[in-house]
């Protein structure tokens, strides 16, 4: 076994590898104006009555093909490295890697809202909730969704090859003795790193969406008695609220699927009672860009 020191030092060098590969992954857009957040008419309640955004657990929360989407792609890869190497330590670790990668595992932990600059996404339950999303504060992180397949491809390669790199150096800096141990906190960092970047990719066919992720930050993401579940396709999700604030909220949009004037009546109604005013109620086509 390796002794807890030299366990401590390979946990700390790949952390700063890894650090260094997501560093180096391309910037980030400005955050728009305006985003919008497509809910159901519960999501509205929640959203106008409690000023939070329900934010699902991106492994259980969304629907298959969501998910599996960057998974798929990770897998491929990682079946496609097979023919890319003969070094019997990077096959270990390319084996090892594939085995133990499970898209419901906690390394993908991760409390997500979805956002849109698009007031009609495709996947519009109802009503699209606009606000000035600027200043979004602590309780959020705010990260475009990636569509270009070649960005994401970048992304794994650099991730894997770090961890990738690290085992095979570590094996021959430490001994053959050590190399099962060696194995497993390389294989984990890369599920942890690339863990939190499955979430922001997507088919590069909706890049018209021009989705956002809100990862839901601190207390609200970590303490187990913020966690609640609600009803996904008659499953039960894990959920949490991410505190919204001060956000103004300046418009909703209701979709096509809904009667216009009795679904306004109902919800200007609504939105008296909550003395929520300056919000606009309009149709979802006519914000369409």
């Amino acid at each position: 076994m390796i002794n807890p020191e030299l366990d401590d030092f390979i946990q700390q060098e790949l952390a700063q590898s890894s650090g260094w590969a997501q560093q180096s992954m391309p910037g980030d857009a400005p955050v728009p104006r305006r985003l919008f957040h497509a809910a159901d008419a519960a999501g509205v309640e929640t959203v106008v009555r409690r000023r939070a955004l329900r934010a699902l657990d991106w492994r259980l929360g969304w629907d298959g093909p969501l998910v599996r989407y960057g998974v798929e792609l990770v897998e491929t890869f990682l079946h496609q490295r097979a023919d890319a190497t003969a070094d019997p330590l990077r096959e270990q670790f390319r084996r090892a890697t594939l085995l133990n990668f499970n898209p419901c595992g906690s390394h993908f932990d991760g409390f997500v809202a979805r956002l849109f600059e698009c007031a009609e996404p495709q996947s519009l339950p109802g009503y699209a909730i606009g606000f000035s999303a600027a200043h979004a504060g602590a309780s959020m992180q705010l990260l475009p969704a990636i569509y270009s397949h070649e960005q994401q491809l970048a992304i794994v390669q650099m991730l894997y090859q770090c961890c990738e790199d690290y085992f095979v150096s570590a094996v021959h800096r430490f001994g053959e003795q050590h190399r099962t141990e060696l194995l497993t906190p390389c294989w984990d960092k890369f599920r942890q790193c690339i863990g939190t970047c499955l979430m922001r990719f997507r088919a590069p066919a909706a890049c018209h969406e021009r989705e956002w992720i809100a990862l839901a930050l601190g207390a609200a993401a970590q303490a187990d008695d913020a966690i609640g579940f609600v009803v996904v396709d008659n499953r039960l999700v894990p959920v949490v609220a991410i505190d919204i604030g001060a956000l103004p909220l300046d418009v909703i949009a209701i979709g096509a699927a809904l009667p216009f004037e009795s679904t306004r009546e109902a919800l200007s109604a609504f939105l008296r009672r909550q003395r929520t005013h300056g919000v606009a109620i309009v149709r979802a086509s006519s914000l369409a860009t």
